[in-house]
């Protein structure tokens, strides 16, 4: 059984329960879906979203095409399905699905192709692996796999997408989790988990060397990702209220942070297009979740 961090670690605000209305922020945001959808992810152009969703009872994943308005379920398998990621050629998606029994927590890297056809398992650890992000190339999945079944601590691995080979490519005495290459190949972002709920997400070169810490606060960080011009990484933190996140930018050059959400609502979980960040959003940890999204500036 996996204790409570590794259990918030992957399943945070992942519960949902009703509809909330989306318009209601000094700053406009949009709503993308209605209720129980977690882990957005979006193609680089904006057109579509893909994501997760307990609408039907457990986790399985849809795609929202934001041109036509058109939802559409493409991934239903016997337990549950979650953080999905698009590969830079847009033809792919890679995902975590339960194996065996759920309550066992353990979880595997899959692949299909972008429609959730030609589903292929990219793992076979026997431990909980999640977070599967391609890299720049798309030739890897990176992911976080369970250092052993004795041991609640997480690194990083690569699988190959053509041979299954699997590398350990990063550990540390901490878990560190949600990590991602910069689009552009040269940097590595990712969270590791301090004490307790302190989690901070850092910052290094691709290879894991000259780590920074990018949050750097006591509370709770997480979800980082990148802008698709490698310039800026979006996080979630809860540092100005203990458990009511919002979302900032850390700019690489300047090095410098802002907040980019405001309002009674919360953010988590953002994915960037060129033009515009989708999130996660909902009033409270135990409220409804939907994805809604905004304009990058």
């Amino acid at each position: 059984m996996l204790n409570l961090k590794t259990t918030i670690a992957i399943l945070f605000f992942s519960i949902s329960i009703t509809n909330v209305n989306a318009q209601e922020e000094g700053f406009k945001i949009d709503a993308v879906t209605k209720t129980g959808d977690t882990y957005p992810c979006v193609s680089k152009d904006g057109k579509f979203v893909f994501y997760a969703s307990n609408r039907d009872g457990d986790n399985d994943l849809y795609v929202y095409n934001t041109e036509d308005k058109i939802t559409k379920k493409i991934i239903d398998l016997a337990g549950d399905e979650s953080q999905p990621d698009i590969s830079p050629d847009g033809t792919k998606l890679t995902f975590y699905a339960t194996v065996g029994d759920v309550e066992k927590g353990l979880r595997e890297i899959y692949m299909s192709d972008i429609d959730g056809t030609n589903i292929k398992r990219l793992t076979d650890h026997g431990l909980t692996t999640f977070h599967p992000k391609f890299t720049p190339d798309g030739t890897k999945v990176l992911y976080n796999k369970q250092v052993s079944a004795e041991e609640d601590r997480f690194e990083f691995y690569t699988v190959d997408i053509a041979t299954g080979e699997k590398e350990l490519i990063l550990t540390d005495s901490k878990s560190i989790t949600f990590g991602s290459f910069s689009p552009d190949g040269t940097k590595l972002v990712f969270v590791k988990w301090m004490e307790g709920m302190d989690t901070e997400v850092f910052l290094s070169d691709a290879d894991g060397s000259n780590q920074i810490n990018v949050s750097k606060n006591s509370l709770f960080n997480g979800w980082p990702t990148w802008t698709p011009d490698s310039k800026n990484i979006i996080f979630a933190s809860d540092k100005e209220k203990k458990f009511h996140f919002h979302l900032y930018k850390y700019n690489l050059a300047s090095k410098t942070t802002v907040k980019i959400t405001e309002g009674d609502r919360q953010f988590i979980q953002a994915t960037a297009s060129v033009d515009k960040v989708f999130a996660n959003s909902n009033y409270t940890r135990d409220s409804s979740s939907q994805i809604v999204s905004f304009p990058l500036k």
